[in-house]
């Protein structure tokens, strides 16, 4: 049996993918648009929100 070493998820690799974006105070769910360096551009339904990265505790992919 061989350990392989597993890669970090990063946020980058959730781009264009529906996600779950919890915040300390929300959780988004919707199409992660784009990726800046200081936040998130989340798409849901016809509304367009951002979220600073420093606010993100945790995202998947939904």
């Amino acid at each position: 049996m061989s350990l392989q070493r597993k890669r970090k998820v990063e946020i980058e690799d959730y781009e264009g993918q529906q996600v779950v974006v919890s915040t300390k105070d929300w959780v988004y769910i919707g199409k992660l648009e784009v990726i800046t360096s200081g936040e998130l551009i989340i798409k849901v339904g016809d509304l367009l929100l951002t979220v600073d990265r420093e606010d993100v505790s945790t995202i998947f992919a939904k």
